[in-house]
């Protein structure tokens, strides 16, 4: 009995070990893939070409307008900026001062540089007909034909016609300035030539109430002629003239 007793949980623990379910394999986690916005970051962007500073561009034109013969003596030179009150603005580039030597306005708000109707340096377009910095080689190859990668053409015609935009504005400006001065100048001239009419009325009806009262004019002193001794062997002669002034009353020794 004890052996039959033995084999059946013999066979008992054989069936239940048999039902025991397998250890599962070990389960890994997938390897990850690198997501297509890290492997974008992990490369490092093109930088785009430095344009050389409107500081850079008025030291050059000044050095160019001293020394240079193409530049000497050049009048027509005008830098554009942009005003708190008129929007966009111009000045010649010889009444330019920088704020180092005294001037009121800074680099930061230059937007163009401009000889006659030639833009020479665009800060809006990043152009720069000196250094050809900035976009410069990629506008000179446009206009070749050839376009560079990164380049976009539609832009930079937008902002070519904002450059123009802003040129004929501060012209229009300018023009309105200068005809209020001349307006303000020739009615200072009108006022300064009522103000003498004026005076000079006030002065004769002043000279005309001293005859009613009067009755005549002051007496007219004869002209003298006074010989002065001799001095130091030289002889010398003076004359004395006295006149009498009907605007203004007084008496003037000449």
């Amino acid at each position: 009995q004890v052996g039959a007793l033995s084999s059946r949980l013999a066979s008992r623990s054989h069936r239940g070990a048999a039902r025991a379910p397998a250890p599962s394999p070990e389960k890994h986690p997938p390897a990850s893939r690198p997501s297509a916005s890290s492997s974008m970051a992990a490369v490092p962007a093109k930088a785009k070409a430095k344009l050389r500073t409107s500081e850079d561009v008025y030291k050059r034109l000044r050095t160019a307008l001293q020394w240079d013969e193409e530049w000497a003596g050049e009048e027509d030179l005008w830098i554009g900026y942009e005003d708190g009150v008129f929007g966009p603005m111009e000045q010649r580039f010889s009444a330019f001062t920088p704020i180092a030597d005294g001037g009121d306005l800074p680099f930061t708000r230059v937007w163009y540089f401009r000889r006659s109707d030639t833009v020479i340096w665009d800060r809006r377009r990043r152009f720069d007909a000196l250094w050809e910095s900035g976009e410069t080689p990629a506008i000179l190859a446009y206009r070749q034909g050839r376009r560079l990668k990164g380049f976009d053409p539609t832009k930079d015609e937008q902002d070519e016609e904002l450059t123009l935009a802003s040129i004929r504005q501060a012209r229009q400006t300018l023009a309105q300035m200068e005809e209020e001065r001349r307006v303000a100048a020739v009615e200072k001239q009108k006022r300064k030539l009522r103000q003498q009419r004026q005076w000079l009325k006030d002065k004769a009806q002043d000279h005309r109430r001293l005859i009613d009262v009067q009755g005549e004019g002051p007496p007219v002193e004869q002209v003298k002629v006074v010989t002065v001794g001799d001095v130091a062997g030289e002889r010398r002669h003076g004359l004395t003239i006295a006149t009498w002034n009907v605007l203004c009353d007084t008496y003037v020794d000449a």
